[in-house]
């Protein structure tokens, strides 16, 4: 919810024009985009190569038995 609202925050600064509109622009499309970017990436990746690492961990070291 809070990077949504920073990268909604950010689009008036990324759509700006006038004086000095060129530093604006490059910095509030790189800023939201690289807010949506890692957002996504934290919301769908991470949780895609924990599993991938726990279903290898299991493979590789089975659980041991206890006596």
């Amino acid at each position: 919810m809070t990077s949504l609202t920073m990268v909604i925050g950010m689009l008036p600064m990324a759509f700006a024009s006038g004086a000095g509109a060129n530093g604006s622009r490059s910095l509030g499309l790189t800023t939201a985009g690289g807010m949506a970017v890692g957002t996504l990436f934290m919301l769908f990746i991470v949780p895609c190569l924990y599993i991938f690492f726990q279903k290898v961990d299991e493979r590789v070291m089975p659980r041991r038995k206890v006596k």
